[in-house]
């Protein structure tokens, strides 16, 4: 699945270059997106382990400690095509994109149709609340991962396979991820909880066996 060769001197001139062409925006804001993200995602890209040692190899600043799930990068795969400057603010704007999904889960899950001026300005709260704006200023992970706590509650009754899904995004953060599975527990959402268990096992073990291999 990926390179098992570990990551060489040519690896980390890549990314030093693709950091030095968004390093005016490099500061403490896209720190997170790019360590969680987008170094993450050009190792894929080349075909590299981002859960490896030598993946340290790759990132200019040799960081080594990736959680975030395999699922959330290969849905930010193509932000490793651009620039750091692109595909940090394209990440910030889907950001505020998921929020606005996510508030609209909120009225659906209440059975209630809101107009979408009303989703706007519970989004716009959301982005503007204490954590929010830390999210936003960090740019890390937490909006797609509200987005899979969402997805896997809104869609429990309807489809087990994406409320499946939406749990394994969740599981970049088990500050999300196990609220989630006890929720879902006792909701009775027996069948999108197992595909999420069964889903989350099978790709973290892909990953692990090749981390070994």
């Amino acid at each position: 699945l990926f390179r098992s060769a570990p990551c060489g001197p040519g690896d980390r001139q890549s990314g030093n270059n693709a950091l030095s062409n968004g390093n005016s925006l490099a500061t403490q804001g896209f720190k997170t997106f790019q360590d969680e993200i987008y170094f993450p995602v050009r190792a894929l890209i080349t075909g590299a382990n981002p859960y490896s040692s030598s993946y340290q190899d790759f990132h200019p600043d040799g960081f080594s400690a990736v959680t975030t799930s395999p699922t959330v990068l290969a849905l930010g795969s193509p932000l490793g095509f651009l620039s750091v400057r692109e595909s940090q603010w394209i990440y910030l704007v889907f950001c505020f994109l998921l929020a606005i999904l996510v508030a609209r889960f909120v009225f659906l899950a209440g059975a209630h149709t809101a107009p979408w001026s009303m989703v706007l300005v519970v989004a716009g709260l959301m982005i503007v609340s204490r954590p929010g704006l830390n999210e936003l200023l960090g740019v890390g992970v937490v909006f797609p991962v509200m987005f899979g706590f969402a997805t896997a509650l809104q869609y429990a009754r309807r489809s087990s396979l994406a409320s499946g899904f939406g749990f394994l995004i969740t599981t970049s953060s088990l500050v999300f991820a196990v609220p989630l599975a006890i929720l879902m527990f006792f909701r009775r959402d027996f069948r999108g909880l197992a595909w999420g268990v069964v889903l989350t096992v099978a790709v973290w073990s892909v990953v692990a066996l090749d981390r070994k291999s």
